[in-house]
């Protein structure tokens, strides 16, 4: 009876020790998974910083782009309006030259 009960207190023994090595690898198992998964989302943040800073440049050199777009089409327009403006004076000249000959005969044209 007596090896009977020590066997028993033997077993008892193993068993909880046994749950308590299973509950430790259990967590640390799950220490691990936690800490690979916070891994994971550092790296991601990271990766989502740097494409915002990549995003934030791309705008500010298609902004850059832009203005310097809008500065190009000024100038075509600055052009043309001084082409209009310098042909718009060859005319008024070239028509002045020929007021006077409108009010006078065809006679006095020849």
């Amino acid at each position: 009876k007596k090896q009977v009960s020590e066997l028993r207190k033997e077993y008892a023994a193993e068993v909880k020790a046994q749950v308590a090595a299973d509950e430790a690898q259990k967590e640390a198992e799950q220490k691990e998974v936690t800490r690979q998964k916070l891994e994971r989302q550092r790296l991601k943040n990271i990766r989502s910083a740097q494409n915002a800073i990549l995003e934030k440049e791309k705008r500010e050199r298609r902004h850059q782009e832009w203005q310097e777009e809008l500065l190009v089409e000024q100038e075509k327009r600055e052009q043309k309006a001084a082409l209009m403006t310098k042909a718009r004076q060859l005319l008024v000249d070239e028509l002045e030259e020929e007021a006077p000959l409108w009010l006078t005969t065809s006679e006095e044209v020849e």
